[in-house]
């Protein structure tokens, strides 16, 4: 549905941990992680995967994965999700989906300025758009 809404070919966004495994928002049970934020095992994904490397200095990607790691746990935002669908702005505060929760973790770590749109409007195509005018990736 985000990929179709998004009229876009994403439809996802994980952030790649320095092992390799992968801290993001889902809403499904992923080879046993549950639903919400978490770290779930690389390769799980079974469709084509586009890897963005974000330059950054060592302070950034400390404070990157540091919030990262602190929102482990929060429920998954389907009232955000649904908002897409509405082009609303309704959101839950403690909940993430997956480009909402990658945008605040890039903010966290003064990776990302104020966008003109919060967090919770950023879907994966708009991410990846963001990425591409800051970094040109």
């Amino acid at each position: 549905m985000i990929k179709w809404f998004g009229h876009g070919k994403f439809s996802h966004v994980d952030c790649v941990l320095p092992d390799g495994s992968l801290l993001g928002a889902r809403s499904d049970v992923i080879q046993g992680v549950p639903a919400g934020v978490q770290i779930r095992p690389a390769g799980y994904m079974t469709c084509p995967v586009e890897r963005v490397d974000i330059p950054c200095t060592p302070k950034q990607e400390q404070m990157f994965y540091s919030y990262g790691r602190s929102q482990i746990g929060r429920k998954y935002n389907q009232l955000g999700i649904v908002a897409f669908f509405f082009s609303t702005g309704w959101t839950n505060e403690e909940e993430r989906f997956c480009s909402e929760f990658a945008t605040m973790c890039l903010q966290a770590a003064g990776m990302l300025g104020q966008l003109s749109e919060p967090p919770n409007k950023i879907d994966p195509d708009s991410l990846r758009l963001i990425l591409s005018a800051v970094w040109g990736k």
